[in-house]
């Protein structure tokens, strides 16, 4: 196209040249004046050169190949954790940053008591975290706080990695909305130090109350300040609830049924009961204390031992790598009877980076994190593959292993409003506690109140 378009050009330049020089003879001699007059001409038409070479620019542009668009910048999801994790957890946290540089991971520590009502606000406010830890899934699923796994998640493959214990309470309703970290049911945690001193031996599978009530006398000693029994009542601590179920349901209790509360039977008073006779062997204001305290006086050889999940194993040793924790199993009553609980991974459905979160919680649930985590931490795993190790195979963790197959265990908080339930449950435990009510005036204003919320649903 270069070629032809400049030939005519030429021509033309030529022809004006030669009429140029042709006419120049015979042209009567003009005034100085006209020269360049005729002179201006010649510019005019060699401007048309320029025009036409601009062409070659144009056609040349079409060569090189497109530049690369600029890299995307990284997606940020927010991570909701419990703070009272250990801070290998965080080490994990960096590994699947490096591994995926397109996924910034804003980490959010906030108490384990806080994680809920943290969650709600943020939501409330249109700014919740996309991922967060929950010990509530039933309680966020009727509260629209947690995005169902379905698309992400095979169940089939669900239900083989993980025990029954760990799906109890990732699932509601048989939809999975979360994915275990850690699970596992209560067990008794032991101040090695003050049984062995007293010459008692680490309570074995079918201790009765009976076994409880006799050693916590022979190891309770008011003068030292030293006391075989430790039970948290606070209305603000969830343990207040929690370290009550079980023995409720060693007496043939019910927590919920056919969504009523049921715990208000002869059974969850008798249960109640038995625990208020224990206060002559537990440290004084034990309705205002929370299980930090409750640590704090184990470590120091002030409480001998106290009942809650087993995740307080880790705890107890990562705060207290020189004391020496045991473990023994729940007690039995008229029956055995536990609760299984622990904490998974969800998904806020307010998300805008859904894919992003659950890239995260695979990660983070990924038979080698769990692993990793669990050894690392004493935790109680959820997975089958962790379970089959060498370390929870023998004691102390082999007894919290064998306390989440043992008869009697049901999963924890699998109610709605599951938070605002337990909060008043430890309200009115408390004040049997207190001798400001007693145990069936407790236990049926409790009921009354869970009634009340559970009839919408």
């Amino acid at each position: 196209m270069f070629r032809k378009s400049i030939q005519p050009v030429l021509a033309i330049l030529m022809i004006v040249s030669f009429v140029l020089a042709g006419c120049a003879p015979v042209a009567t001699p003009a005034p100085a004046t006209e020269a360049p007059a005729v002179a201006t001409e010649a510019p005019a038409v060699a401007t048309e050169a320029p025009a036409v070479a601009t062409e070659a620019p144009a056609v040349a542009t079409e060569a090189p190949a497109p530049t690369e668009a600029p890299a995307a910048e990284p997606v940020e999801i927010t991570y909701m954790r419990q703070a009272d994790n250990p801070d290998i957890e965080l080490d994990f946290v960096k590994e699947f940053e490096a591994q995926n540089p397109n996924i910034k991971v804003k980490v959010d520590s906030v108490p384990a008591n806080d994680n809920y009502n943290k969650l709600v606000l943020t939501t409330n406010a249109g700014n919740p975290p996309d991922v967060f830890m929950s010990f509530w899934t039933a309680s966020a699923v009727s509260n629209k706080l947690i995005h169902p796994l379905t698309e992400f998640v095979d169940q089939a493959d669900f239900e083989k990695r993980f025990t029954t214990a760990g799906q109890s309470y990732a699932k509601y309703q048989d939809v999975i909305y979360a994915i275990p970290w850690r699970a596992g049911a209560s067990v008794f945690l032991v101040n090695c130090k003050m049984l062995e001193e007293a010459g008692i031996e680490i309570p074995k599978l079918g201790w009765t109350w009976k076994d409880l009530a006799d050693i916590s006398a022979k190891l309770t000693n008011k003068e030292k300040g030293t006391y075989g029994f430790g039970l948290v009542g606070s209305s603000t601590d969830y343990a207040t609830e929690w370290q009550f179920w079980p023995f409720l349901l060693q007496a043939g209790g019910k927590i919920i049924e056919n969504n009523k509360a049921v715990f208000n039977s002869p059974a969850g008073v008798k249960a109640l009961e038995y625990l208020i006779s224990l206060k002559p062997n537990m440290p004084e204001g034990f309705t205002s204390m929370d299980l930090n305290q409750m640590v704090d006086l184990m470590v120091s050889d002030k409480v001998a031992m106290f009942e809650d999940g087993p995740w307080f194993i880790g705890i107890i040793q990562s705060g207290h790598p020189d004391f020496k924790v045991c473990v023994a199993p729940m007690t039995v009553g008229d029956v055995p009877g536990n609760i299984t609980g622990g904490t998974a991974f969800g998904i806020s459905p307010l998300s805008k980076h859904k894919a992003e979160a659950w890239k995260f919680i695979d990660f983070m649930t990924s038979d080698d994190i769990l692993i990793r985590w669990n050894e690392a931490t004493n935790n109680m795993p959820p997975n089958v593959a962790a379970l089959e190790r060498p370390m929870f195979q023998e004691p102390p963790m082999s007894v919290a292993a064998e306390a989440v197959v043992q008869p009697g265990v049901i999963p924890a908080n699998q109610y709605p409003e599951s938070d605002a339930l337990n909060a008043i449950m430890r309200t009115y435990l408390q004040a049997a506690y207190l001798g400001q009510m007693t145990p069936q005036e407790a236990l049926d204003k409790a009921a009354e109140e869970w009634n009340a919320i559970l009839a919408k649903y």
